[in-house]
């Protein structure tokens, strides 16, 4: 196991964590949005228009943020796969070929 995290995932550490970060902020973006909505529940009991309006905008806000979040982890989640891969192969193939 340790053979392989040195091969395939130390060149790919950078994404990683940028991976990690991306992951983070993703779900503190997701804690909000229920936390707005909680918000945006009380504005609708105390027919508060403009806490309903900043609460529901601020919701729109951080959905599309984590959806760019969750569109940039899943990009960098197949390219440290793939590259993983490749260099376990390239590997696998200087071995056999010695």
């Amino acid at each position: 196991m340790k053979k392989f995290l040195k091969v395939a995932l130390n060149p790919q550490w950078k994404i990683i964590v940028v991976i990690f970060v991306l992951l983070i902020f993703q779900t503190i973006l997701q804690m909000e949005i229920i936390d707005l909505f909680g918000d945006a529940l009380s504005g609708v009991k105390n027919q508060n228009i403009g806490l309903l309006f900043k609460s529901g905008l601020s919701m729109l806000i951080f959905t599309v943020c984590s959806m760019i979040s969750m569109y940039a982890i899943s990009r960098l989640s197949v390219r440290v796969s793939s590259n993983a891969t490749f260099n376990i192969r390239e590997k696998i193939f200087y071995i056999l070929m010695n």
